[in-house]
């Protein structure tokens, strides 16, 4: 009886603090390091290999961003591929926030990610047409190498 009158007098709380804590853990960027642990004792993980597996995750979700940037500036529609991570953010708001969970937005993750890559390929190799032919281009063409490239 207690606790539902704290929860009844503090119901602002749950969307200020409980919500955003929720959300921010399932996409582990609210106390990472206590999310491993809890890894470690719930789910039996060795605590390094949580850690590699958070700085992968950091390191796709960057990409993914950079993906996302690119998509919309190419006016590429997203809603199918942004629908899941709020799938996700809608399941931790209303439930509770664990990366396990999470793992139905991640494919949306590595297909933005792997958008950047393409894209910065495509980009560099488009640059690097525009400064001129590669040297084994050259020098099949008969064009001659600049003095001191080999």
């Amino acid at each position: 009886e207690k606790a539902l009158d704290y929860a009844r007098d503090h119901l602002g709380r749950l969307v200020t603090v409980a919500v955003p804590a929720r959300v921010a853990r399932m996409f582990n960027v609210y106390d990472p390091v206590q999310t491993a642990r809890f890894d470690i004792l719930v789910e039996q993980r060795d605590f390094r290999l949580s850690i590699f597996a958070l700085v992968e995750y950091y390191l796709v979700v960057a990409a993914a961003v950079a993906g996302a940037v690119v998509a919309f500036r190419r006016r590429l529609p997203m809603l199918p591929i942004l629908l899941w991570p709020a799938l996700v953010a809608g399941i931790a708001a209303i439930g509770f926030g664990n990366n396990r969970y999470r793992v139905t937005a991640e494919p949306a993750f590595i297909w933005l990610a792997a958008f950047a890559a393409v894209s910065a390929w495509s980009y560099l190799v488009a640059r690097r047409g525009r400064s001129g032919p590669p040297l084994e281009q050259a020098a099949t063409q008969g064009v001659q190498a600049p003095a001191g490239s080999s």
